[in-house]
């Protein structure tokens, strides 16, 4: 379908095009119409000069979001939205329509996300996502210091590839599904198990994993400092130092045999 106009910005952009008036540029000379009816009743049309900053049409892009249902029971129903518009990286405008497509999502659906185009939704239905940040804090002098990493090309693309080598971890474990948090790759990624024990894991510097066995929904409601003092058998924490993936392996098998 297509958004509706009345979504918002973007949304009417993709519909109907929009002007951008360049005000950083000397202006120009324009012919401005006009059309007019005197005293008599007797209309006039014409044009006149006027000194205007230059602006330029874009067309409208009439891109689609469609919808898939990935499972549905009595009490609701997971669905996949995606905006129909296959995007090149090496394209010069892949920057601004990424932008506009993203806006367009959260215009429409409040949820959205950057994907491959040959990317199977399917893959991703037990991905949970929780309304709540993981592990909840104040914003400290090293998360701001990390926010200004986050801005680094280089730096975000290092940390692209160590989460992905950590969620690839998780998912070797088997876990019965994954959450994460509403910061996404900047939060936390968990892998929930079947038998109550669940290992949440941060690829950001500084942040360490925590194995778990309890409510996870109540668990990470809690400061990490509060995670600490609790009884060793309900959470380990786990640097990520030396054979970590190992440590964590054993940390479960404790929590297990608890």
């Amino acid at each position: 379908m297509f958004p509706p106009k009345k979504a918002g910005r973007y949304s009417k952009r993709n519909r109907i095009g929009h002007i951008v008036v360049y005000r950083n540029k000397p202006k120009v000379l324009r012919d401005i119409p006009y059309s007019i009816t005197d005293w008599f009743g007797c209309p006039h049309e014409g044009t006149y000069e006027r000194l205007c900053f230059p602006r330029e049409y874009f067309e409208p892009r009439n891109v689609k979001i469609s919808a898939q249902v990935l499972c549905a029971s009595p009490d609701g129903a997971d669905i996949a939205f995606r905006v129909e518009d296959v995007l090149n990286q090496s394209d010069p405008d892949f920057s601004t329509r990424v932008l506009e497509n993203l806006n367009i999502l959260q215009e429409n659906v409040r949820s959205f996300g950057i994907e491959r185009a040959d990317a199977n939704p399917v893959d991703y239905e037990d991905i949970k996502n929780v309304a709540w940040k993981i592990f909840p804090e104040g914003m400290g002098v090293s998360q701001m210091v990390d926010s200004v990493l986050r801005a680094s090309t280089e730096e975000s693309g290092k940390r692209r590839q160590v989460f992905i080598d950590h969620i690839e971890f998780l998912k070797a474990l088997e876990p019965q599904s994954l959450v994460r948090g509403v910061d996404s790759f900047n939060g936390y990624i968990g892998a929930l198990f079947p038998d109550g024990i669940s290992v949440f894991d941060n690829a950001q510097y500084g942040n360490a994993v925590y194995v778990l066995k309890g409510d996870w929904e109540d668990l990470t409601k809690k400061s990490r400092g509060d995670l600490r003092r609790l009884p060793p058998g309900s959470v380990i924490h786990v640097p990520h130092h030396g054979d970590w993936k190992s440590t964590i392996c054993l940390a479960m098998k404790k929590l297990r045999r608890g």
